[in-house]
């Protein structure tokens, strides 16, 4: 239920019923749906303060949105657990869905961290491991989700971040947002090479757009615990290609290499937790759970961690919970409210990222070589090269490749027995490299027991002798709603939609980037190992405010010098 409004938002452009029930005004709004703060009235006075999320207007008519909304009502309706958000129904009005959640009252992670910062304090280490345990124990709930016949629905959650976990005033976490969930027998179905999810807070075989479980939420809450627990983003480079590049190559600083005060016990499970491969991170959820409240009982916790947990959101967010409060009453007693508290404040603050000079140099070095922590190399990820580039790098790999067929030909033709055969003096029909000219797997990349059904490195496999095939490209056909939207490629336009692309084969994840006026920019990854049809429905610009407020971010900053105290979140001096 998070959303990114930074002021107020006036009621009087939402309807004033939805079914069943009054609206109060917007909530938040995000690429698929908006959430609106709603009344439900019944008999003898019994009155609801209730959520309501609804497909976006211009979205409301698409098939495919549609069914993932109907794919995330049905996920959640079957979870009940204290660490998910109930939903109460599912109903439509006027031929647009609707889904009536709890309304709670609290602020999502990603909002307590951007408080801390602000305040220049942190969030205390045990508080943060339980908070990660909460979260954990709601993400099993959904991992052991099964159908009405007993079987396993292999649900994922793909979107595991800080504006997922929400925190209540009392202390509860909740994860929300099942809207991109994976599940086996889920409607919907992502379309092939098509990347979902935040992508800083990714597993590396999510960006290889490959078979994920349960172990991808896994990593996903370690990257959190890793942040909450540190204070700096860990895999946010700036741009995507850079972010992903850090995801792939598992380039994660030991937390004490920043804090030297550290809980060693701790460093440890954060440092399990985010493994590169599946199989030597814990198995599951509920496992990481137990870890981190062991943990976290050595650091102090409290005997009613809920309850100090409770307290800590209350002592910090004082003036929220006023305006929340007076809101509400306003809501139950019948009374116009004029505005309604925005979903998420302090939009101006956001942890600093991981600087590479206050990296361990060593790990630092080995992790822009393509060798993360523990040693396993992984291929570097490269970015789409621009195509005056691609065009010489053709020629030039023809070049070698018609070298090399020459010197086999003269081979063949000065062999001491004099015999040339049509089949050694004749070339193949695709282009080859000779195997020495392809780098060797390293043995110590593949993790003991990892499974095999996961593509970790997303590289094919190049079998014994040559491998590379020259010139092979993939399609990837464009198609928006509405048509006429700029593609881009490397900064550089290939047309407008519909179009297609024509990509070099295995090249690895490429960004195109959408334009088109009066809509939001979109940016959709593709992989290069196959042909995509990547269909997408454009956004609607919101209106621009009458007033802005302007966001100060600072960049490139000092960085501090390692403390023996855990340093507040993003304070840099």
């Amino acid at each position: 239920m998070g959303g990114h409004e930074g002021a107020t938002v006036k009621q009087g452009s939402a309807p004033e019923r939805i079914g069943r029930y009054e609206i109060i005004g917007p909530l938040a709004a995000g690429g698929m749906a908006e959430i609106l703060l709603a009344r439900l009235a019944g008999a003898h006075g019994f009155e609801r303060v209730v959520a309501l999320k609804r497909v976006l207007p211009h979205l409301a008519r698409d098939e495919s949105f549609v069914r993932m909304f109907i794919d995330e009502a049905r996920i959640v309706s079957e979870l009940r657990h204290p660490n998910v958000v109930q939903v109460l129904e599912l109903g439509q009005h006027d031929g647009e869905l609707f889904m009536a959640m709890e309304y709670l009252e609290g602020e999502p992670l990603s909002g307590l961290l951007r408080r801390m910062r602000i305040r220049k304090t942190s969030l205390p280490r045990a508080l943060a491991a339980y908070v990660v345990a909460e979260s954990a124990a709601g993400l099993h709930a959904a991992h052991e989700l099964k159908s009405p016949d007993g079987t396993s629905r292999e649900l994922v959650h793909r979107d595991v971040s800080p504006q997922n976990i929400f925190i209540t005033y009392d202390g509860q976490v909740k994860v929300i947002d099942f809207g991109i969930a994976k599940a086996a027998d889920r409607v919907t179905r992502t379309q092939t090479g098509q990347l979902k999810g935040k992508q800083a807070y990714m597993s590396p075989e999510q960006t290889h757009l490959g078979p994920l479980d349960r172990r991808s939420d896994v990593f996903s809450l370690g990257v959190v615990l890793w942040e909450v627990s540190v204070g700096r983003r860990l895999f946010d480079r700036g741009t995507l290609l850079d972010t992903l590049q850090a995801i792939r190559s598992c380039d994660v600083p030991t937390p004490s290499s920043l804090v030297a005060s550290y809980p060693p016990g701790l460093e440890g499970i954060v440092m399990e937790t985010l493994a590169e491969h599946p199989a030597a991170r814990p198995a599951t959820a509920l496992e990481l759970r137990s870890k981190l409240l062991e943990e976290a009982r050595t650091l102090g916790l409290s005997p009613d961690p809920r309850d100090a947990l409770g307290t800590f959101m209350r002592e910090h967010f004082e003036d929220r919970i006023a305006v929340k409060a007076a809101m509400i009453r306003s809501v139950r007693d019948g009374v116009n409210v004029p505005v309604v508290a925005p979903a998420e404040v302090d939009l101006s603050a956001e942890l600093s990222p991981v600087d590479s000079h206050v990296r361990d140099t060593a790990s630092f070095e080995a992790a822009r070589r393509g060798v993360s922590a523990t040693t396993a190399r992984v291929p570097e990820l490269h970015g789409p090269a621009p195509w005056h580039r691609s065009v010489w790098l053709r020629v030039g790999v023809g070049l070698l490749v018609a070298v090399g067929a020459f010197a086999t030909l003269l081979l063949v033709l000065t062999d001491e027995s004099g015999d040339a055969s049509p089949e050694a003096g004749s070339l193949p029909n695709a282009a080859v490299l000779p195997a020495d000219a392809v780098p060797a797997p390293n043995p110590s990349s593949a993790a003991p027991g990892a499974p095999d059904d996961i593509d970790l490195l997303a590289v094919p496999d190049p079998g014994p002798g040559a491998v590379a095939i020259v010139g092979e490209t993939v399609a990837v056909d464009v198609v928006t709603t509405p048509e006429g939207a700029e593609v881009l490629v490397d900064g550089e336009v290939q047309g407008l939609t519909p179009v297609t692309l024509d990509l070099t084969r295995g090249s690895g994840a490429v960004a195109i980037e959408l334009r088109r006026d009066g809509y939001v920019d979109e940016t959709e990854i593709v992989d290069t190992d196959r042909d995509v049809r990547l269909r997408v429905t454009l956004r609607r610009a919101p209106r621009a405010p009458t007033k802005r407020r302007r966001a100060v971010r600072m960049r490139n900053r000092p960085s501090p010098a390692m403390s023996s105290d855990p340093p507040p979140f993003g304070r840099l001096d």
